[in-house]
């Protein structure tokens, strides 16, 4: 019975007072959106001597209102002259930095004469949004020094 009155009491409080209950505001759902087997990139190329040598932070930020909520990383690295330069593509991410697109990340040193990637791809769309996010998503690359470079979209593909 007495829970009977309190959830009576609750709701009363929640309709008068809306989304605010004892100052606390309500979190924000993310954003449903349709799943399919398509994705969509958005990168940057970063020339050679980009990262001079020292410790970098970055941030990468996905404004992407067909997807959700804002998302953002941060993360730092090394850059100097004496680590080896890596043969294959080297990928900035929201997660780290890697050699794979998609997979782990934890590179935590570079060259300074190592062309990089600004890379985000968001994986698992259907194509009509991956068109979407293509279109209206902006994602730039923010770095400690405050410069902010957008990172282009590339056209939504099929994985």
């Amino acid at each position: 019975m007495a829970l009977r009155r309190l959830a009576a009491v609750l709701a009363l409080v929640t309709v008068a007072c809306g989304s605010e209950v004892a100052g606390l505001e309500e979190a924000p759902r993310p954003k449903a959106f349709e799943r399919g087997p398509w994705a969509v990139e958005f990168a940057l190329d970063l020339e050679p001597g980009f990262w001079e040598e020292g410790h970098h932070r970055y941030q990468i930020w996905l404004e992407c209102e067909p997807l959700g909520p804002r998302q953002w990383s941060q993360h730092n690295f090394d850059a100097d002259r004496q680590t080896e330069i890596i043969d294959d593509d080297l990928y900035v991410r929201l997660y780290g930095l890697s050699v794979h697109k998609t997979g782990p990340t934890g590179i935590k040193h570079i060259n300074t004469d190592q062309p990089t990637i600004a890379l985000v791809t968001v994986l698992g769309l259907a194509h009509d949004t991956a068109t979407e996010a293509s279109e209206e998503c902006v994602a730039e690359l923010r770095i400690e020094d405050g410069r902010v470079f957008e990172m282009p979209p590339v056209s939504p593909f099929r994985v």
